[in-house]
């Protein structure tokens, strides 16, 4: 990845709710986006919320790496606690408003972890649908496994 000289504009919003909206196409049971971004979009017309709806709207959960240094990772986080604008307190939202994860990363190292505890994440979940007979009421459930660390 060195060899790439980044240019032009990031649409990371746009970019995702159009992932999204391909996913939505697609029957498979399973599905997830993962974004790796440096955290910076420049010229999404959609924000975090925007496409957090859509995502959540068809069960799509967003998983994102932001790539950034260990100091701008600070200070992006207290950005967003100052109630000022920021990418990484955008970003988290979509992510935990989706059901996924937000998690930074400033090495290739930290990133390879990352994406190999996501990819883990992703293959230990099982989707239990259950249609009860009268929608108004509320019905216990039990679930059992076999395996202890399932």
């Amino acid at each position: 990845m060195s060899d790439f000289e980044p240019f032009g504009t990031t649409s990371l919003y746009d970019a995702t709710a159009a992932t999204a909206r391909r996913l939505a196409a697609r029957s498979a049971s399973h599905k997830a986006i993962i974004v790796l971004t440096d955290g910076m979009d420049t010229s999404s017309t959609l924000s975090a919320r925007d496409v957090s709806g859509l995502a959540s709207s068809i069960d799509v959960p967003v998983y994102i790496v932001a790539t950034v240094p260990s100091l701008d990772q600070r200070l992006m986080m207290e950005a967003s606690d100052r109630s000022v604008p920021s990418g990484a307190a955008d970003l988290r939202d979509l992510a935990e408003w989706t059901g996924g994860q937000f998690v930074f990363a400033s090495t290739l190292v930290e990133t390879v972890v990352a994406a190999s505890t996501l990819i883990d994440e992703l293959r230990q979940q099982y989707v239990l649908a259950i249609e009860a007979a009268n929608g108004r009421e509320w019905r216990r459930i039990d679930v059992r496994v076999r395996r202890p660390s399932a």
